[in-house]
C-alpha cells in the first residue's frame, strides 16, 4: 500500500522535475519496493533525483488524504485523471485521488493518507531501453533501514579518516589526491617502490593460512607513524586476502600495526584483538577496529616476542 501510493507521488514528481514529456511505460509494485519505467532520453542527474525525493517527501509530510472512486470512463476523463497512453479501458474505471496533488486511473491498494507512506528514498536509476529510464524506490521501514545503514557507513568512514561526517567528501578528495601524489612519486622513481621498503622481500615472509596470506614482520627502521600504516596497507594490497602485522623500533620505543582484509575478518581474524594481546608485551597498548588497529610501547627489547605472539594468534 505504501509503495503503491508512493508510485503516484513519484509519477507526478517526475513530470514536475523532468518535464511534461514524462509518460509511464510500466511499473512493478510489491511489498519491498516500487519500480517505475518512464520516457526520458537522458539519465536523471543526482540533483534531479534529490529534487524528486524532496517533492515526494513534502507531499508525504503534508498528510494528504487519498480516496478511490468508481465512475464511467467519460466522467474520469473530465476529471483530468492521468491515463496510460494506448491503454484500453472499460466503460467503468477506478480513479485514485491524492487529494490536491494527483489523480490517476488505478486498481491498486493504497494508504488512506500520504503520511502513512513514511520516508521515501530512491535507491537506483537506470536505463531499460532506448528513451526509457527506470527508477526504483523504497518506503516505510525499508527506507528507514536503508537510511540507517547509509548513516552507519558514513560515520565509520569518517571515523577511519578522523574527520567529522559532514567533511567526509573533502577528506576522501584529499586522500585521493595524496594517493595520486604517491603513485606519481613512485613512477618517477623508476616504477619500483620509490626508494621505500622492499615490498617483495617483506611479502616473501608471508605464511599460508587457508585462503589467506599471513605476514608478521619487523618493518625497516624509520617507518614510523602513518608510514607504518601505509606500508601495512601496501603489503595487504600486494598479498591479496591477508592479515598483516608489523612492528618497528623507535629508539627504546615500539610502534605496532595490524591490518586485515575483509576475507581475514570473515575468517575470524580481528586486528584490534591482535593489538590488544601483543601491545602489553612491549609495555604499551592501543586499539582500533577489526580491519585496522595500532599500538605503541616503551620496551623495544621485547618486539620480537610481541611479533612471535602475533604469529601464534594468527595461525591458531
Amino acid at each position: 500500500m505504501r509503495n503503491h501510493t508512493a508510485t503516484h507521488l513519484l509519477n507526478l514528481g517526475l513530470r514536475e522535475v523532468l518535464g511534461g514529456h514524462v509518460e509511464q511505460k510500466g511499473s512493478l509494485v510489491d511489498a519491498d519496493k516500487t519500480r517505475f519505467d518512464f520516457t526520458q532520453n537522458t539519465p536523471v542527474t543526482d540533483a534531479q533525483i534529490r529534487e524528486i525525493e524532496i517533492r515526494v517527501n513534502n507531499e508525504i509530510l503534508a498528510n494528504l488524504a487519498t480516496q478511490a472512486r468508481v465512475m464511467d470512463i467519460e466522467s474520469a476523463q473530465k476529471t483530468g485523471a492521468t491515463m496510460l497512453f494506448g491503454e484500453k479501458y472499460g466503460d467503468v474505471v477506478r480513479v485514485v485521488d491524492v487529494v490536491g496533488y494527483s489523480m490517476e486511473l488505478c486498481g491498486g491498494t493504497h494508504v488512506r493518507s500520504t503520511a502513512a507512506v513514511g520516508p521515501f528514498t530512491i535507491v537506483r536509476e537506470s536505463s531499460v531501453g532506448q528513451g526509457v529510464r527506470r527508477i526504483e524506490a523504497i518506503t516505510g521501514p525499508e527506507a528507514l533501514a536503508s537510511l540507517r545503514r547509509a548513516d552507519r557507513v558514513v560515520k565509520e568512514a569518517a571515523a577511519s579518516l578522523r574527520t567529522p561526517p559532514e567533511k567526509l567528501p573533502e577528506a576522501v578528495a584529499a586522500l585521493s589526491e595524496r594517493v595520486r601524489e604517491l603513485e606519481k612519486a613512485a613512477k618517477s622513481a623508476g616504477g619500483g617502490n620509490g626508494g621505500g621498503p622492499d615490498l617483495a622481500a617483506l611479502s616473501a615472509g608471508a605464511a599460508e593460512r587457508g585462503r589467506l596470506k599471513v605476514l608478521v614482520a619487523e618493518a625497516p627502521a624509520g617507518t614510523l607513524g602513518d608510514s607504518l600504516l601505509e606500508l601495512a596497507d601496501r603489503l595487504r594490497g600486494s598479498l591479496g586476502p591477508s592479515a598483516v602485522v608489523l612492528g618497528v623500533r623507535d629508539g627504546e620505543r615500539v610502534q605496532l600495526v595490524a591490518s586485515m582484509t575483509p576475507e581475514a575478518i570473515e575468517d575470524g581474524l580481528d586486528a584490534a584483538a591482535v593489538i590488544k594481546e601483543i601491545g602489553p608485551i612491549v609495555g604499551g597498548g592501543g586499539g582500533g577496529r577489526p580491519a585496522m588497529a595500532r599500538a605503541g610501547g616503551k620496551d623495544a627489547s621485547r618486539l620480537d616476542e610481541a611479533l612471535d605472539a602475533a604469529r601464534r594468534l594468527l595461525s591458531a
